[in-house]
């Protein structure tokens, strides 16, 4: 998931940068890969913390871009809680 307020480029080189860190973080990828948008970074902030607790063990990464001051711009989470992320649309 990326965030929707930033420009198309960024917002894909951040869904890298969060698939890489969940593979540093956890080994090999999920086996789908679905991208979707959140608003904004509180909106991304808040599915994360929504898709953690919605099951028991869930992994989630939030990756956070040092060129943008730290921002939370994209996260890659745990395909077990669909659930949290099933209102948020795709990334355009």
């Amino acid at each position: 998931m990326a965030r929707a307020d930033l420009a198309p480029g960024l917002a894909a080189a951040q869904v890298g940068h969060a698939l890489i860190t969940w593979v540093l973080a956890h080994g090999a990828p999920p086996d789908n890969l679905v991208v979707l948008a959140a608003r904004d970074e509180a909106e991304l902030l808040e599915v994360t913390r929504r898709a953690s607790a919605s099951v028991d063990g869930a992994r989630v990464e939030v990756f956070r871009e040092p060129d943008l001051d730290g921002e939370a711009t994209a996260a890659a989470v745990d395909p077990r809680a669909w659930r949290a992320l099933s209102s948020l649309p795709l990334l355009r």
